[in-house]
């Protein structure tokens, strides 16, 4: 499965507006088990890339996905999810993989800032 940059953006947009530290995932009744398995494929590709840190997901008896009883977004994601909310960065890391994607963002927005403050 590939990485979805629009994917992982609205996930961590998500989690950003939760009043909450830990949020929950629960599978929608009416998804697909192809959609659980993207929006789960994403959760671990932002836990993999240290955006997030998940708790035992849960499943029922056939092993399918039910619930990720917690998920709480890193400090290392709010910098990640800060750097994709600038257009110029979220315009060159969208089409990139996770790991290229967070390097060019911290790039991009030191760059950016450097700018703002009148260093170059």
């Amino acid at each position: 499965m590939k990485v979805n940059q629009e994917t992982i953006k609205n996930m961590l947009l998500t989690l950003e507006e939760l009043p909450y530290t830990h949020a929950q995932f629960t599978v929608d009744n009416e998804a697909t088990p192809e959609e659980t398995e993207e929006i789960h494929f994403h959760y671990l590709i932002l836990q993999d890339a240290g955006f997030v840190e998940l708790g035992e997901p849960i499943t029922n008896a056939a092993g399918e996905l039910m619930s990720i009883p917690e998920i709480r977004m890193t400090y290392q994601g709010n910098e990640y999810l800060q750097a994709l909310k600038e257009k110029k960065v979220w315009e060159k890391v969208k089409n990139y993989s996770i790991e290229t994607a967070k390097e060019v963002g911290k790039q991009l927005l030191i760059a950016i800032a450097k700018d703002q403050a009148g260093l170059k």
